[in-house]
């Protein structure tokens, strides 16, 4: 009998469920997923052409940040940017939502996140989108259940450089707090586990930031099987 990637993950979930209760010593997910020490912050680069850009920065609300960009090659560059910032009063996080017109087409570009006093905390590299008709390597991601993150995974996709990626849906699992637990998610919840997995995943903690398109499925929207 075949065997569907929704029905897959749900034996995997369901064994090791039964397996990490019965360890009393350690947490639910121990067993799966052990988080590693990540540098800077998670950066996301969303939609992009020859011309423009769009990021998603999950940063902590302890202090203001201050976004900039520039050419890898040190050259002057004149860029239009704009920022709109997303928080919750119940989240140490807020989400900054960085666009940016006028790339240009073969040049390295480096996204800067400075604090107030002008320290670097992080830098990335970045391009435009080569939209033209032509050989590309893209990648295709799903069932992105961050309780079964491994870090080498993400190193071995880093390693493929990709032109874009495309996120076909269960990008974030709203609905489960851990292997254990699975319950609809509230708006408080929904917030959480996308500011947690944005946090875990190496995908967003790559030196080249890389395209990403996304569509959804049910459980981003905190639910199984919802409408």
């Amino acid at each position: 009998m075949g065997l569907n990637r929704r029905a897959f993950l749900g034996t995997l979930l369901a064994s090791g469920s039964a397996a990490a209760s019965s360890l009393r010593s350690e947490s639910p997910d121990s067993l799966f997923f052990r988080e590693e020490s990540k540098k800077g912050f998670s950066i996301l680069q969303g939609m992009t052409d020859e011309t423009s850009a769009q990021f998603s920065l999950v940063l902590p609300k302890t202090q203001k940040w201050s976004l900039s960009i520039a050419r890898a090659d040190g050259a002057p560059v004149e860029l239009i940017s704009s920022v709109e910032t997303f928080s919750r009063s119940y989240s140490g996080y807020a989400v900054h939502k960085l666009f940016v017109e006028g790339l240009e087409l073969g040049v390295s570009y480096l996204l800067r996140v400075r604090a107030v006093d002008g320290v670097l905390w992080d830098e990335r590299e970045f391009s435009a989108l080569d939209l033209s008709p032509r050989p590309v390597r893209l990648a295709f991601m799903s069932c992105m259940l961050d309780l079964l993150h491994r870090d080498d995974i993400w190193r071995r996709f880093e390693a493929q450089k990709v032109d874009a990626v495309l996120f076909l849906g269960d990008n974030v699992y709203a609905d489960r707090t851990s292997f254990i637990n699975k319950n609809p998610a509230d708006e408080r919840q929904l917030w959480e586990r996308y500011v947690l997995t944005r946090n875990r995943v190496l995908l967003y903690f790559q030196k080249r930031l890389c395209p990403v398109l996304a569509t959804w499925d049910d459980h981003d929207f905190g639910a199984d099987n919802a409408y």
